[in-house]
């Protein structure tokens, strides 16, 4: 959203808070919804709103994560906690299917990078037990949010070092030994 986008949002979240019995919504909360909103266009805030009208369950405000949830949902995004899910079934699928004999091939990067740091695919798949998997299956997921997260945080300063340091090398010149 851009600056301008204010006045539309806070519309937007007035009647939210008209149609929604008992939903209250105060200028501070305005403001702080508005900021952590504002990678999003105004439309998809605006769509969102729909969405959590329709569906929203409790006699309050949708929280910004549920505002986000909706956008990514109807933007077909896989919410992290599911997508670490998916990569957990992947994972025991695997596992149940060929055992510690065959090793896996994971097209997801944080799972592949799971399955060959935290856990070692061969050495856990031989020792783990079946009423250990539902503990792993949390551990997992956990471990996927973590490392996702991580991964964002790591990529973008990779990205901003690397155009700081672009920005520095003097072009059309040659280094001399």
């Amino acid at each position: 959203m851009r600056p301008e986008d204010g006045k539309r949002f806070s519309e937007i979240m007035y009647e939210m808070a008209e149609t929604i019995q008992g939903a209250m919504i105060t200028e501070r909360g305005l403001r702080v919804r508005f900021k952590a909103l504002m990678d999003f266009s105004i439309e998809d805030i605006e769509e969102a709103a729909n969405r959590l009208l329709k569906t929203h369950k409790f006699n309050s405000m949708p929280n910004v994560a549920e505002f986000v949830d909706a956008i990514n949902e109807a933007s077909g995004k896989i919410p992290l906690e599911d997508k670490a899910e998916i990569e957990a079934g992947k994972v025991l699928s695997h596992l149940r299917r060929y055992g510690a004999a065959t090793s896996p091939r994971f097209d997801d990067p944080v799972t592949r990078e799971l399955m060959n740091g935290q856990w070692r695919y061969g050495a856990w798949a031989r020792n783990v037990l079946e009423s250990d998997l539902p503990w792993w299956r949390k551990d997992f997921v956990r471990a996927y949010k973590a490392h996702s997260s991580l991964g964002m945080i790591e990529n973008s300063l990779l990205q901003n070092l690397a155009k700081v340091t672009v920005k520095s090398i003097p072009s059309g010149r040659r280094a001399t030994a």
